[in-house]
């Protein structure tokens, strides 16, 4: 949504949606400046792609400078798709990560005012870049998506001498970020709240696969390696901010290989016994958030030697 700056926090939805909607003023390639947030993943794999809807090719796509008060923003832009069997002739998923869930909140209850405030405007704008004179610009009745922690989806009726064409925004937001999505059908085309439903379930599901717990440094073991001794696995470095983390100590062979898991060895902390003589250790350390769970094992240790002979 990058056609024209945002104008405040109840109307840039609508005034930027409207030139989006038109397909132009796409949004830019990438550009090196921009990327994720500290302890957030790479937005991309979350946007709605071309492999979800068969036919369809890629405008534009990438990092652009967040036109909200957004951490970052991440836009695509696809052209030839069609949802449930209706051809649309533009499609735009824009990414805004927050910091406060408060703000990505305002976002999605500031669309249907928004849109409200900037009908006329969207009217004017849509005339200006068709060609075509327009009769009237309605604007819907906001309905929630079902979908995410909170959604609404809005649809713009404008009214031309070749039918009417609906331009159907909508905006879901998980955790503090929001999955803007915004689409316009051929006229008479007949697109709706169940097809912005539709495209709403897509986003999530790929938001949710991109959000669970991903390791980028394994954990690593800390101790002497003897029996008798106590050994301490570090959690590790993830992205995507985990809430729990678990820990299952295994015993492996003298290669790090062919690890098995040591019964009731799921603290954070393993004391060696005489059993793990002439094997190596390993912990794998499993971490939690709201939208699932990943692991990540740590390097093996050294083998565990014989204990010495007592002195005599």
């Amino acid at each position: 949504m990058r056609g024209v700056r945002r104008a405040g926090r109840f109307g840039w939805v609508a005034c930027c949606a409207s030139i989006g909607a038109l397909s132009i003023g796409a949004a830019a390639f990438a550009a090196p400046a921009y990327g994720p947030p500290a302890g957030w993943p790479d937005l991309a794999p979350m946007a709605l792609a071309k492999t979800d809807f068969p036919g369809s090719r890629v405008s534009s796509q990438g990092y652009v400078k967040p036109d909200t008060d957004s951490l970052a923003e991440y836009d695509r832009s696809l052209v030839g798709a069609r949802i449930g069997g209706k051809h649309v002739f533009f499609l735009e998923n824009d990414l805004d990560v927050f910091k406060h869930v408060e703000d990505a909140d305002l976002i999605v209850d500031s669309l249907a005012l928004g849109l409200e405030i900037y009908a006329k405007r969207i009217g004017s704008e849509f005339a200006k870049e068709t060609g075509l004179k327009v009769t009237y610009t309605k604007v819907g009745r906001p309905q929630g998506l079902g979908v995410g922690d909170n959604s609404v989806g809005v649809i713009v009726h404008i009214g031309t001498r070749v039918g009417e064409i609906r331009l159907i925004f909508g905006i879901i937001r998980l955790g503090s970020l929001d999955s803007i999505i915004d689409f316009a059908g051929l006229p008479k085309a007949q697109l709706g709240i169940a097809h912005a439903k539709q495209l709403a379930r897509i986003s999530v599901r790929h938001i949710r696969a991109a959000l669970v717990p991903q390791s980028t440094a394994a954990p690593t073991i800390s101790g002497t390696v003897l029996v008798g001794q106590t050994l301490t696995v570090s959690t590790g470095t993830w992205l995507n901010f985990p809430v729990t983390y678990t820990y299952q100590w295994e015993r492996c062979d003298a290669a790090g290989a062919n690890c098995a898991a040591i019964p009731g060895a799921t603290a954070q902390s393993y004391a060696i016994t005489a059993g793990d003589v002439g094997f190596t250790l390993a912990a794998v350390v499993g971490a939690t958030n709201v939208y699932g769970s990943g692991s990540a094992t740590s390097p093996p240790t050294t083998v565990v030697p014989p204990e010495s002979p007592p002195p005599t």
